[in-house]
């Protein structure tokens, strides 16, 4: 084979490898995961009030403008224990959707007609923000959920509902935690 036959040849792999590489080095990455939609979304600064039910049990917490702290909202006006409290007010600006249930569904199989636990929020300005929460799904790995009036079941990460249900079941009391 002549020389310049040859020439050509390494040339053109050349030219063949670096555009190999070049795409190999500027090919687009997986996409990105999209992060689910939230079930609701609060400024957690706007918050005043939260009251979690659970039955005829009611703990509620309540913004003390003056001393800027939060307060149980009840006779001992005490803070709550800030191991357990800490980031409270922003788990409750709102979780992220798992999945949307179809609509007109039996509420009371989801534990949802009456809810398990109920959440009420107030904020700055007098609105009220209502979050039922239901049963806990078959694997464990979500819980049942509506806001408000909303027909909508959708479901939670089940870490969510836990944590927040604990305030009912375990209220953050500082005497509490210092005496274990």
């Amino acid at each position: 084979m002549p020389q310049r036959e040859i020439a050509v040849i390494g040339i053109a792999l050349v030219v063949v490898a670096v555009i190999a590489g070049g795409y190999w080095i500027l090919r687009p990455g997986p996409p990105a995961a999209i992060a689910p939609p939230f079930f609701y979304q609060l400024n957690a600064g706007d918050i005043e009030r939260i009251a979690v039910s659970q039955g005829d049990i009611t703990v509620a917490f309540a913004w003390d403008e003056l001393d800027e702290v939060w307060r149980f909202d009840d006779a001992t006006r005490e803070e709550p224990d800030p191991d357990r409290w800490g980031g409270m007010p922003v788990l409750l600006a709102g979780p992220r959707i798992e999945r949307e249930l179809p609509a007109g569904l039996d509420l009371a199989q989801f534990g949802l007609a009456p809810p398990q636990t109920t959440i009420q929020i107030s904020l700055e300005g007098g609105a009220f923000f209502n979050v039922m929460v239901g049963n806990e799904t078959p694997n464990g790995g979500g819980h049942y959920v509506m806001q408000g009036n909303d027909d909508k079941v959708l479901l939670v990460d089940s870490a969510w509902a836990r944590v927040i249900e604990r305030l009912v079941t375990e209220p953050p009391r500082k005497s509490l935690s210092t005496a274990q």
